[in-house]
């Protein structure tokens, strides 16, 4: 290591505690078969989300997902962040949803 300095204190090793996660629990939040069609840049993320045998590469580029996982706030914050890259093909309530939370930033 080059251009290091001391810190003037021993570095003293503790227990890190992480933040829970947020609970999924399939009684409060149900599985349900999700259908998207996403545009061509976002395949590397798709891939890196979601199980390769959910994933089908159409020949005009886009990528279709169908996949079954829980309608949670991650998923929808997931489908924000791709934007207008991301058509939800179902459910509806899904797609009403991330429309609603988009319109609100």
């Amino acid at each position: 290591m080059l251009n290091t300095e001391s810190a003037g204190r021993p570095f003293i090793r503790e227990e890190y505690e992480p933040p829970p996660l947020e609970a999924t629990n399939s009684s409060t939040t149900p599985y349900e078969t999700v259908e998207l069609v996403l545009a061509a840049p976002q395949a590397p993320r798709v891939c890196d989300h979601f199980d390769e045998s959910c994933i089908e590469f159409l020949d005009d580029g886009h990528v279709h997902v169908l996949v079954t996982l829980p309608i949670d706030t991650w998923l929808r914050e997931f489908l924000v962040s791709l934007g207008d890259d991301a058509v939800i093909v179902r459910p509806a309530s899904l797609r009403e949803a991330v429309m609603a939370l988009r319109n609100a930033r």
